[in-house]
């Protein structure tokens, strides 16, 4: 399994038509193929309801059964507790960004960046741009840390472990280079065995597919982008079938298509037809109306603003797609069950706003917000099986989470600069730290990954101060033992 860093899209070069794989000295190219006690709390509203069935034959949903439904417990307010004191910081820069951990659990990948970086980025643009800057290794046993000799800019795909310990990095020269952290030498790759290496999301989950969204025109009176995804055999290039859609232009960064199956292609967003599945040979479903049956409507606030969100279960045909609402009066979150082809209406209109299912597909995570000004809020986290799985609240304004590999245990950090640590579903406590002990407003930390073996979490602190009028930015990184 590799582990890949979270980060903005990235417009690969053109895939050729012959395609030799090489193995690389030590690295192989990629195959083709006492805490106290915290409180838990039921869901603000009512269990799930069913939705009605839809008229068409084929991948269509069936109704849900009506869940029991359980009262809401008390919530009741979380003791304070003497928090664990801060390791050493493993390494500080104006501004880190978490690159993941290796398969092993012994090394660590971050970005750092400079202060200089930091100002010269655009303002304002609204979509993914380049940040360059430096990317270093951390052998946590040794002490060991070492530079990439290239300038590696943040943005995704760029970035993955490989299942035998060895880095793949995309230098800023578009090639994919391979090799063990610290090493004298890394090795470059072929062009899809780079795109493989990389976990590179235009590759169907069997590598037989690419999938490239082009950018094709925008209207300027209309506000609308037009683009066409064409599906091609992946070793050969040879096109299989293409679909044109529009998305209005402050959604245009959303342009990224994702494979749910790898046959099957979502597009989570259309201005006129809402997300689209698409067949490699072309074939469209329209979701909202053929999966959960909800009928056409005029005006801007109507399919035109909704989203889908898909998660795969790895080396099968089941998936589950969440469809939610962009617009000023959203709708209720409504998700899908390809095994049955149920379809679930959720008790919230929000989705949490980083990950909305956890990385095993097992949980979906939600916001609730306590008042109108929508700066108050409260985390939900619910099973995504069985149907009408109930709700459980996680904690008020949290800003951070991070599961475990067996997704049983979760790190979550909160407004106030408390990171804890806590058995899930049962709310455990097993460990808390201050994240930022002078209660400073510029100052606020959190999660970002557990290690593979599930003994060690990274988190990353960041701060700013005001200098003659400037911000000046500063973020710490931390390895944290519960």
């Amino acid at each position: 399994m590799k582990s890949f860093s979270t980060l903005s899209t990235l417009r690969l070069f053109p895939l050729s038509a012959l395609l030799l794989f090489i193995f690389l000295t030590a690295c192989t190219a990629p195959a083709s193929t006492g805490v106290p006690t915290r409180s838990l709390t039921q869901p603000p509203t009512s269990s799930p309801t069913a939705s009605p069935p839809p008229p068409s034959p084929t991948l269509t949903h069936t109704p849900s059964r009506t869940p029991t439904t359980t009262p809401p417990a008390t919530r009741t307010p979380a003791p304070t507790a003497t928090p664990w004191p801060l390791p050493e910081t493993l390494a500080t820069a104006a501004s880190i960004e978490f690159a993941g951990w290796s398969p092993d659990s012994r090394w660590v990948a971050f970005w750092a960046f400079t202060q200089e970086t930091i100002d010269n980025l655009p303002q304002n643009d609204g979509g993914p741009y380049d940040m360059p800057g430096a990317l270093h290794f951390y052998h946590l046993a040794s002490g060991e840390m070492c530079e990439y000799p290239q300038i590696v800019s943040f943005r995704h795909p760029v970035f993955a472990w490989q299942d035998d310990g060895c880095a793949a990095v995309l230098g800023d020269d578009g090639v994919v280079r391979v090799g063990m952290p610290c090493g004298d030498e890394f090795a470059s790759l072929s062009e899809l065995e780079g795109l493989i290496a990389l976990g590179d999301p235009s590759l169907s989950p069997g590598h037989t597919y690419r999938a490239e969204a082009i950018e094709r025109g925008y209207d300027e009176e209309t506000g609308i982008l037009s683009y066409v995804t064409i599906i091609t055999e992946a070793a050969t290039g040879q096109e299989r079938s293409r679909v044109a859609w529009d998305i209005r232009l402050e959604l245009g960064w959303f342009y990224q298509t994702h494979w749910v199956t790898d046959d099957l292609l979502l597009i989570p967003e259309t201005s006129d037809r809402g997300p689209l599945l698409v067949t490699v040979d072309g074939e469209v479903t329209e979701v909202v109306p053929e999966l959960f049956a909800i009928g056409t409507c005029s005006g801007p606030l109507c399919v035109t603003s909704l989203h889908a969100v898909v998660w795969s279960e790895p080396e099968t045909d089941i998936f589950h797609l969440v469809l939610y609402s962009w617009s000023e009066a959203p709708q209720s979150v409504r998700l899908y069950h390809s095994e049955t082809q149920e379809v679930e209406t959720l008790p919230f209109v929000y989705l949490w706003y980083q990950d909305t299912f956890s990385p095993a597909g097992k949980w979906l995570m939600f916001l609730d917000y306590n008042d109108t000004s929508y700066i108050s809020s409260t985390t939900w986290v619910r099973a995504v099986d069985p149907l009408g799985s109930e709700a459980i609240a996680l904690e008020d304004n949290v800003r951070g989470v991070a599961w475990s590999p067996e997704e049983g245990r979760v790190a979550f950090s909160t407004e106030g600069g408390t990171l804890w640590v806590q058995t899930f579903p049962e709310g455990e406590p097993l460990a808390n730290w201050d994240l930022n002990p002078t209660q400073a407003d510029d100052v606020g930390g959190g999660p970002v990954g557990w290690s593979p073996d599930g003994t060690q979490i990274a988190i990353i602190i960041r701060g700013y101060e005001i200098v003659e009028g400037t911000a000046r930015y500063h973020s710490a990184l931390h390895i944290l033992t519960p």
